[in-house]
């Protein structure tokens, strides 16, 4: 009877579990959950619940309607909406801003170099449940589990403020982080235990033999690929890997977790160990192996998936990889719903989305040789990641395809060899192939991003273009699969690759982008005939970095690969800095510099010289009375500098007037009113422009009545920090552009303008979408 009992329970379990991994249902509750995943992130608890309730109804009107058809659905939407509602409730508590120092007491969660974060559990002695989430910017050595109090003002996190721009603020939001700090007065510190404290402890003696061992740069290699440690990785050595299409490589996820996890089955198979023990030991080693990497999202994805597999061989159940990744979408979004916009989840899901969609198509038609296997999964994830990573890296590596093939055994015997190698005594040993094959991975990686087009910048897709390409993909895929007519097939095919190289080349009429650096100038202008030109670049120092922060991802997201004409308004900081990346990174025609900057520049100055020289780039000195001629209706005219050696760097700066059609625009780097005042009395109305770039941040030295007398802009924009220093744009000078009606435009309220002109009717609009006069 007992048995009996317990043979009933099993299959019920066995039937439970068989409804939701191996039927539909959790393809569907995926589907179900994406507006509960919306209700879950509004701002007012009475917003989600009413929302809620309209969904909880809708649910028994429909389960009427169809007459109890739906019941197991509206069970998974009941299940959703409770767990969602659970998750919303529990979400991190909002500390009000009073933009005064408080004092606050938490627990350090996680360390990062100097960032620490904190979960704040008193705000001004008052209980917070539940916590709220800090990220502290310190000097102070601070450890996991230290309980501290500190004083502090706490800011948002900035939002991105330009197109293509990282999003700090989104970032942070993802991992709960709502507020930041810098340099807080630390008033007590004191240690506790934490499992997470020990594991981290654990993970930094693993790695010790390796550390006395490898040098530097392979050493950082080596922690990135076996445990996941890739805070010490050199920019130059990630930039070899990133061109090469190989930064995967870098990050444990779940393609590293599967590699050994399919490595140890192999193994146990061959040594003939049951395959009860088998399941047991793999499991065994999975958990800890996530354990010690420290969950990432990829590695919860590829573990949570492992473990199904695993389980359903036990089981000995059907397993169908599919609805198992849907499963563990599901299960993730609902422990944490904003994680579908996390970068990695993004990636991870859709690279094995596309291996277990494609792939079965690709060896029904090729055979399931290890080559194709190969070539077919590189095929595979980059033709369903290509919008994700259009959308987030605007870059496309040209040779990663080759550079997986070549790669991806070594990755596999680095991978064994480097879990060997922290095994205790014999992991030493290890060490010794282990750097031969780092050194290997290194070289192939250098070659491939070093190879002419290495990467070819990507256009950011709209929402449209994005739906139109999965529907092709999928359609093109069905129809494959159907065996239908191979023309269909290859037109549909030639459509999407005409409509992507379309998306990724059209432009109309003349865009220029006044883009915001802050305390600093940065603007690039593109014609119909994709001419570029980039005017100045940003400051560049030991804090920020505008040309890679700001101005490079612009031109990725953009889809330029080419830069026509670099130029340098002058030698300031604020203004050329941020340029040295670009010339870096992307070719350059003809770098255009003035007299003073050239031959009295700084050593940016000279090292972007040098750079371009070495590229081939033809410099050219600009001057009063050159121009440049871009087109049959477009050319820009120079009215200063004056052809001689100054003191005076500001008012050195190149002036230029971009003609296109009927529309003008004069940019004027940092000239003051010495300059304008010659540029009055000598041109007169020839400077009149529609469009005017505002002298000197506005500062009250430029924009002299006299010369917006005329200029007699229409529309002046001022590219400024938020509350800079310099107190720029002085007040009286905002009021001089007000009183004369010209609409007046700022990056540090408006984010990035950017205005399009098709020859005679302007458009104009800023990033943040608002308006400030």
């Amino acid at each position: 009877m007992i048995n009996t009992s317990n043979n009933t329970i099993k299959k019920q379990i066995n039937h439970r579990l068989s409804d939701l991994l191996y039927s539909n249902q959790s393809v569907v509750l995926l589907l179900c959950l994406f507006p509960l995943i919306l209700t879950s992130q509004l701002s007012s608890k009475i917003s989600f619940m009413i929302t809620a309730s309209i969904l909880l109804l809708l649910a028994f009107v429909v389960d009427k309607i169809l007459n109890d058809k739906l019941f197991k659905i509206k069970r998974l939407v009941l299940l959703a909406m409770f767990i969602s509602a659970v998750t919303f409730v529990l979400c991190p508590s909002i500390i009000p801003f009073n933009n005064k120092t408080n004092i606050f007491s938490g627990t350090v969660y996680n360390v990062k170099g100097k960032n620490i974060d904190v979960k704040i559990k008193t705000y001004n002695k008052k209980s917070l449940f539940p916590a709220a989430r800090v990220r502290i910017y310190s000097d102070n050595k601070l450890s996991i589990a230290d309980k501290i109090i500190f004083k502090a003002n706490l800011e948002e996190p900035n939002i991105a403020t330009n197109p293509g721009q990282f999003n700090y603020k989104t970032y942070l939001n993802n991992k709960g982080i709502n507020y930041i700090c810098y340099k807080p007065k630390i008033i007590s510190v004191s240690s506790t235990f934490s499992i997470k404290k020990v594991l981290v402890n654990y993970r930094k003696k693993l790695l010790q033999p390796a550390k006395d061992k490898l040098s530097q740069p392979i050493f950082n290699l080596y922690s990135a690929m076996i445990l996941g440690e890739k805070a010490g990785i050199d920019k130059e050595v990630y930039s070899y890997f990133q061109g090469a299409g190989l930064s995967h490589i870098l990050v444990i996820s779940g393609l590293h977790l599967s590699l050994l996890t399919m490595s140890l089955l192999y193994l146990l198979n061959k040594l003939k160990v049951k395959q009860k023990f088998t399941i047991i030991i793999t499991l065994f080693f999975i958990w800890c192996y996530a354990l010690i990497t420290g969950f990432s999202v990829s590695i919860i994805r590829a573990t949570l998936m492992l473990t199904i597999f695993l389980l359903s061989k036990s089981l000995y159940q059907v397993h169908k990889p599919i609805n198992t990744l849907c499963f563990v979408a599901v299960v993730m979004i609902i422990a944490s719903p904003l994680i579908i916009t996390n970068l990695s989840f993004q990636l991870s899901f859709s690279a094995t989305a596309g291996i277990l969609i494609i792939m079965p198509i690709i060896n029904k038609f090729f055979g399931c040789h290890k080559l194709v296997g190969l070539v077919g999964s590189v095929i595979a994830v980059q033709l369903i990641s290509l919008p994700v990573i259009a959308n987030s890296f605007y870059m496309f590596a040209l040779y990663a395809i080759p550079a997986n093939l070549i790669l991806s055994p070594l990755v596999t015997i680095i991978l064994v060899l480097g879990v060997l190698s922290l095994v205790p005594y014999i992991g030493v040993v290890m060490l010794y192939p282990l750097s031969f094959m780092l050194k290997i991975s290194l070289v192939i990686a250098k070659f491939f991003s070093q190879l002419p087009m290495a990467q070819i910048s990507l256009k950011k897709w709209s929402l449209a273009f994005t739906i139109f390409y999965i529907i092709a993909l999928f359609t093109i895929l069905a129809l494959i699969k159907l065996h239908k007519n191979k023309a269909v097939i290859a037109v549909m095919l030639t459509i999407i690759i005409c409509s992507v190289f379309t998306s990724i080349m059209s432009n109309k009429g003349l865009e220029i982008t006044f883009l915001d650096v802050e305390q600093g100038d940065s603007a690039v202008l593109t014609w119909a005939d994709n001419y570029v030109m980039v005017i100045d670049g940003g400051q560049n120092n030991e804090f920020k970095n505008y040309g890679e922060s700001v101005l490079v991802p612009y031109l990725r997201q953009s889809g330029i690969n080419k830069i026509n004409a670099l130029v340098v308004s002058h030698s300031d900081n604020d203004h050329i800095g941020g340029l040295l990346t670009v010339a870096e990174q992307f070719k350059i025609d003809t770098l255009y510099i003035s007299p003073q900057a050239y031959y009295k520049g700084n050593e940016f100055t000279e090292k972007i010289v040098e750079i371009c020289l070495k590229n081939g780039t033809i410099i050219e000195h600009l001057a009063e009375n050159d121009m440049i001629k871009i087109a049959a209706n477009s050319y820009i005219e120079v009215y200063s500098p004056i052809d001689s050696i100054t003191e005076d760097n500001n008012n050195t700066s190149i002036v230029l007037r971009v003609v296109y059609g009927k529309t003008s625009v004069l940019f004027t780097g940092d000239i003051e009113k010495e300059t304008e005042l010659r540029l009055t009395t000598k041109y007169k109305s020839l400077l009149q422009s529609q469009i005017l770039k505002v002298p000197h941040h506005g500062s009250k030295s430029s924009s002299t009545p006299e010369f917006l007398e005329q200029v007699e802009p229409e529309i002046a924009v001022c590219s400024l920090g938020r509350n800079n220093r310099f107190g720029h744009p002085h007040k009286s000078i905002v009021e001089r552009y007000s009183k004369r009606q010209i609409d007046f435009w700022r990056t540090d309220k408006n984010g990035a303008v950017t205005i399009n002109s098709n020859g005679y009717n302007i458009k104009i609009k800023s990033y943040l979408g608002n308006k400030n006069k």
